[in-house]
């Protein structure tokens, strides 16, 4: 499982609130098998009663109940699952602050939980140094709040990315090879488009945008050595954190995805 997998996950349960009849449910599902392919085997009411007549409530609400419980199997499997969830519940609580003062608490929250584990910059420890004139003002801002999320995206993908399981000779492999490398970008970069187009973007930010998430795409697939890929994509880093929170909600877990393989 991914950062990026876990991501998709929360997003469809989220968007299941929503769902209100047989045409809101129906791309719910497509998007689910598109994904799972055969392994998203339950079987739906919405599989027999495939029109919006005979869809009624009754059977909206056990195709939902039936998906949540999918999903969440699918979560609870992987024993790094709640820590991660964990992080995005913080990168989307960060992705609300606007002002200084929230933006600080919320470095403070979580310098203050993850420092142990992640190494965060001279820049941060410093606005969190408890002065007498930190009491009054704070040099908090955007460009460091979104430093702060990238971090712990990057936090998170280490999570995944490191778990392994025994083979019967005692030696071990990634849990990631078990996964379709090619399938696995080209569903998160997917991922990423569908946001984008959701986010209400101008047209030339979606347009660069793109661009990105095809170069990343291009990276990602590429045999080169993961050190060679890295120092690529440093350089699609530097230009995220100039475009702000929003831009590196969509293109840093596609980041972290494309550096995993």
């Amino acid at each position: 499982m991914t950062v990026n997998e876990i991501k998709m996950i929360r997003e469809i349960i989220n968007e299941l609130n929503s769902v209100i009849d047989f045409y809101t449910m129906e791309p719910i599902i497509g998007r689910i098998k598109g994904y799972y392919g055969e392994k998203f085997s339950i079987e739906l009411k919405a599989f027999v009663h495939n029109t919006q007549e005979s869809y009624d409530e009754r059977y909206l609400n056990y195709d939902k109940e039936a998906i949540k419980s999918f999903l969440n199997s699918v979560m609870s499997n992987d024993s790094r699952y709640e820590e991660v969830n964990r992080i995005l519940d913080l990168i989307e609580e960060g992705e609300k602050c606007k002002n200084p003062w929230p933006i600080k608490y919320f470095i403070e929250k979580v310098y203050t939980a993850y420092s142990d584990k992640i190494k965060f910059d001279d820049n941060i420890k410093k606005i969190l140094a408890p002065t007498r004139i930190k009491m009054y003002t704070t040099d908090a801002n955007e460009n460091m709040l979104q430093g702060v999320i990238i971090k712990l995206y990057q936090y998170a993908n280490e999570l995944m990315s490191h778990q392994s399981k025994p083979l019967n000779n005692g030696q071990t492999i990634n849990v990631n090879n078990y996964i379709k490398n090619d399938i696995s970008i080209d569903i998160s970069v997917d991922n990423a488009i569908k946001i984008a187009e959701d986010a209400g973007l101008a047209d030339w930010q979606y347009n660069e945008l793109l661009n990105k998430l095809n170069e990343i795409k291009g990276i990602g697939l590429s045999n080169e050595t993961k050190g060679k890929k890295w120092n690529k994509l440093k350089e699609i880093m530097k230009w995220v954190a100039e475009q702000g929170v929003q831009a590196a909600s969509i293109i840093v877990p596609v980041i972290c995805d494309a550096i995993s393989k």
